[in-house]
């Protein structure tokens, strides 16, 4: 683990393996540990898992919150790193800061995956029963209220297999997000949308989602390759919104097939 600071805030990354790199945004409150089976299993590439702003060990911003400025820090960190250009994956909210950083500085971004994600507020809803437990930080503290809560929110193979749940609560509970984290992160989200301008993204880029997202409608993935001019879209048969987390090894072969075709 190591840290750098960024505009006045502490940033904790990690880098893992050898190859082209792949930088790594998870969603919102998770902390890069929540990434590293997805990561272990991209045997290819020299994964960059990174805490954004507000998330696991790095610090909240005091000023303003904005997708713009989580992107700025990810080019900061690319800088740190000295990588010119790199692909990039984006999981849930990590997906917003994906499509504003391939907005933001097309020249720094190869290729895109973007994951169980959507537009922002312009997104076709899921169920919408799930969105007070989304609120609610508790999932990053209580592995006891994970597993109550965590099937209805996040579907697939949770449903199917609690101790997913169980696996993934000790992860949580070594970074959790702070109160002011969560909600810097969730208001950064505020009023943004995507709709206007991905039809000017350059890279080519891969869309998936899951058939059973009970947060992010398979709807969302379909328009998100329908407005991205070099865009396809994959279902995840079967898969919730933690498919890249639940299916480590299923999404890997998916997203190195496809940064590794010419």
């Amino acid at each position: 683990m190591s840290y750098l600071d960024s505009g006045g805030t502490r940033i904790r990354y990690t880098t893992t393996g050898t190859g082209p790199a792949l930088l790594v945004n998870s969603g919102i409150g998770a902390s890069l540990e929540l990434t590293q089976p997805f990561c272990a299993a991209l045997t290819r590439r020299l994964t960059i898992a990174w805490d954004a702003p507000g998330a696991g060990d790095s610090e909240t911003p005091r000023s303003r919150p904005s997708l713009r400025r989580v992107a700025d820090a990810a080019v900061h960190l690319l800088d740190e790193l000295c990588h010119e250009q790199v692909d990039v994956i984006g999981i849930s909210w990590g997906g917003l800061v994906t499509q504003e950083l391939a907005r933001r500085h097309p020249s720094r971004v190869r290729r895109l995956v973007l994951a169980a994600t959507g537009t922002g507020w312009t997104s076709i809803p899921g169920d919408v029963r799930v969105l007070p437990i989304l609120l609610n930080t508790r999932r990053y503290t209580s592995p006891s209220f994970l597993e109550v809560v965590g099937p209805r929110l996040y579907g697939g193979d949770v449903r199917r297999d609690p101790e997913l749940l169980r696996r993934q609560g000790t992860l949580r509970l070594l970074h959790p997000p702070t109160s002011a984290g969560y909600w810097w992160q969730l208001t950064a989200t505020a009023g943004w949308t995507s709709v206007t301008w991905l039809h000017r993204l350059p890279q080519r880029t891969l869309v998936l989602g899951g058939d059973d997202d009970p947060i992010s409608h398979p709807a969302n993935g379909r328009l998100l390759a329908r407005l991205i001019p070099h865009a396809t879209f994959t279902v995840i048969e079967g898969g919730g919104h933690l498919f890249a987390i639940t299916r480590p090894e299923e999404t890997a072969r998916i997203v190195e097939d496809f940064l590794s075709t010419p």
